[in-house]
């Protein structure tokens, strides 16, 4: 059974998994986690990402998104 989910809640849960899978930046006496740096540095990447890990998510059966629309791209007419 999915879970339900709030757009907040997939958005945490995709930092999480970021801060999983990759170390925290030192910088100096300063340190970061990936999902920040990626959120403030790169906020296309990081949304492409996080459509890319909702949709997964969704498509796996693993959670229903309360105002996620999935992208289906238009079918092209065959001439």
């Amino acid at each position: 059974m999915a879970t339900p989910m709030f757009v907040y809640d997939a958005e945490q849960s995709y930092m999480d998994m970021l801060d999983e899978c990759y170390p925290e930046v030192t910088i100096g006496s300063s340190s970061f986690y990936a999902s920040t740096i990626l959120r403030d540095c790169d906020p296309v990447g990081f949304r492409i990402g996080l459509d890319e890990y909702i949709t997964s998510m969704v498509e796996d059966g693993q959670w229903t998104v309360e105002g996620y629309e999935e992208y289906e791209p238009e079918k092209e007419e065959v001439l």
